[in-house]
């Protein structure tokens, strides 16, 4: 005989299992049901007793409207009486006792054709007065034409409906004197003890629904009750044989294959089907994860090396570029380092030229000179100075008005003298020394100061070119150095931008403007020969849309958005753009729109990834006359 499997204790357990979820489905429809029911029941009970309301309270109302038509129809027989014999005395009388014996009459008027009241039982005072209908809300006029059988009160009471809210029926009632009409009555009759049973019908009716609805809920709490035993003792047995299955399905969950062996047979139902597949599925499973875990030891190894090579590739790809961009510039470099180093080479020859003439004139000089001579010969050396760079024309222009003072002065070689103290700047002493000049020998002064300044000028000239090459070589060394710790080192964007700018000087002086709008940047940790390389692919990529031609602007500044502070780079060109169709395939791989050989097309790409390595931003806006590059980089990455 096949045994039922244990009760399994495990401190698994499902937060919305079958059990929970079929019971509350059967009870949600229960109750749902029941209180459809319930309401339908208490609504049409409601109904029913509304509606004999309705009746009771019309049935009322006509009650009262036939008992103040009928006394309406006997007092305007007794007034057209009355003062048809002139006797209103009497007529006051009976008025009046008529409002005391009847509860529901308020009040008695009679009231002239005029207007004028002539009797009135509750304020004497108002006699002889314009009659003033009630204004308030609350009252109901009904105007009764001559009535005198029953088919006439029939049609009043099928015409006439009492109004919501009204307190007071007031009847006015047409009085005549044989055909002519003398005046009305009007009879006001007080709605208030009727209003009073109403309420009390009302009430009662009220308390009835109540007390309908409470029976009928409680009916169905005490049905949903026992439904509910019911379905949670049907829902226990039909779901533990799925929730000892879901335990065994959590040991295998938490690797225990073994317990496939351990699971009892199932029955010949759906369950017992569903418990032989799981085992046969747990003892796969026990095989397929014996044969995994001998493929994982050998693939962890294989994904470790794949992983080491790939980083290398990146990073070699990325020095790549970097010298493939910096190939492009070893024309440029070479020739910003031939020019100092030319300059250097020139100045040292005319500084040796120089030397010797001096030291070969030297003997004759101190020889031939006299105290003014040597004096002339100081100033000239005092107040010479080594001349910022001029254009030609500046140089001429200088040397005709030193050659125009002269002359009005009279100095012999004016021209020759002029030539030499253009070269050596002192056009602004000229008034100083031109008492000197009237010497006889002032031409060998002048010529021989010349000599010792040239050597000046000359050393001053390779100072100059020293530390232009060195700064190109710094520049240089710093774009191609390849930090070998692979850490990131606090490093100065505007530094690293302007060692950029330097390699690419000349190509600048084709024709392209340089702005440089940098702003204070704190340092930031990141990796600076791969922050290099983003920069020079920007500017280069700048440079080819421009023909090296055109504006290229370049600032830095400090962003700060949500307490977050970012070091923004915008490099914008006035090329002629990208255009609109291409610029979603601006990061691709391998995508250039420049000529073959001209452009792999990874730069971009490898921009891309080595801003967002370093958790920052690359994003770009083109228009045409017009391509804008942002670099958003956070200052603790």
């Amino acid at each position: 005989m096949e045994q039922t499997p244990s009760v399994v204790t495990s401190d698994f357990k499902v937060k919305n299992g079958i059990r929970k979820r079929f019971s509350l489905a059967m009870v949600c429809l229960v109750l749902v049901v029941s209180v459809l029911l319930a309401a339908f029941q208490v609504t049409s009970q409601s109904r029913l007793l509304e509606a004999e309301m309705d009746k009771r309270v019309s049935l009322m109302q006509e009650n009262l409207q036939r008992r103040a038509l009928s006394l309406a129809n006997q007092l305007r027989r007794l007034t057209e009486d009355e003062i048809a014999s002139y006797n209103l005395y009497y007529l006051a009388n009976e008025l009046r006792q008529l409002v005391l014996n009847h509860p529901d009459l308020e009040m008695a008027v009679l009231i002239d054709r005029n207007n004028k009241v002539v009797l009135h039982t509750s304020d004497r005072f108002l006699q002889q007065k314009e009659y003033q209908p009630p204004a308030s809300r609350f009252h109901q006029k009904i105007l009764l034409d001559h009535f005198a059988d029953d088919s006439s009160v029939e049609d009043i009471l099928s015409s006439t409906r009492v109004q919501k809210y009204t307190h007071w029926l007031d009847y006015h009632i047409p009085i005549f004197i044989g055909t002519k009409r003398w005046g009305e009555m009007v009879l006001s009759f007080s709605l208030q003890q009727l209003n009073d049973e109403i309420s009390r019908s009302q009430d009662e009716i009220a308390q009835s629904i109540k007390n309908i609805t409470l029976k009928t809920f409680a009916i169905v709490l005490f049905v949903l009750l026992v439904i509910y035993l019911v379905i949670s003792q049907l829902s226990q047995r039909l779901s533990a044989p799925l929730i000892h299955l879901t335990h065994y399905a959590k040991q295998i969950a938490d690797g225990n294959f073994s317990i496939g062996s351990q699971l009892p047979k199932g029955k010949e139902d759906e369950v017992g089907m569903l418990s032989d597949s799981f085992i046969e599925m747990a003892n796969r499973l026990k095989k397929s994860y014996e044969q995994l875990e001998d493929y994982n030891l050998t693939l962890e190894k294989k994904v470790e090396d794949r992983t080491r090579e790939l980083a290398d590739s990146q990073q070699q790809l990325i020095h790549s570029e970097k010298m493939a961009a910096l190939g492009l510039l070893i024309a440029s470099i070479a020739h910003e380092i031939n020019t100092p180093l030319g300059a250097i080479q020139a100045s040292s020859e005319n500084a040796g030229k120089g030397y010797a003439n001096f030291m070969g004139n030297l003997a004759q000089l101190v020889e031939s000179s006299t105290d003014v001579d040597k004096a002339f010969f100081t100033q000239l050396l005092l107040n010479s100075k080594i001349q910022s760079t001029m254009t030609t024309r500046e140089e001429r222009k200088i040397r005709r008005q030193i050659e125009a003072t002269l002359e009005e002065h009279n100095i012999q070689d004016a021209e020759e003298i002029a030539l030499l103290f253009a070269e050596m700047g002192l056009q602004e002493s000229l008034d100083s020394l031109l008492p000197y000049l009237e010497t006889h020998n002032a031409l060998d002064m002048v010529q021989s100061a010349y000599q010792l300044f040239s050597i000046h000028a000359g050393l001053n000239t390779i100072n100059t070119a020293t530390a232009r090459a060195s700064k190109v070589v710094f520049a240089l060394k710093h774009f191609s150095h390849k930090e070998s710790s692979g850490d990131k080192v606090l490093t100065d964007v505007n530094q690293g931008l302007e060692t950029v700018l330097e390699l690419y000087r000349g190509l600048f002086k084709q024709g392209c403007e340089v702005i440089r709008n940098f702003g204070e940047l704190p340092e930031v940790l990141c990796y600076s020969d791969e922050l290099n390389q983003v920069w020079t692919n920007l500017i280069h990529n700048a440079l080819q849309a421009m023909d090296n031609k055109g504006k290229l602007e370049i600032a830095s500044y400090v962003e700060s958005q949500q307490d977050k502070e970012s070091i923004v780079v915008t490099i914008t060109d006035n090329g002629p753009g990208i255009p609109e169709h291409l610029t979603h395939r601006v990061w691709e791989s391998f995508f250039t729109t420049k000529p073959a050989g001209e452009g792999s097309g990874l730069g971009l790409g490898i921009c891309k990834r080595i801003v967002e390595k370093h958790l920052g931003e690359l994003s770009f806006e083109s228009e045409p006359g017009k391509t804008q590059f942002i670099v958003r980089l956070p200052v603790t990455s």
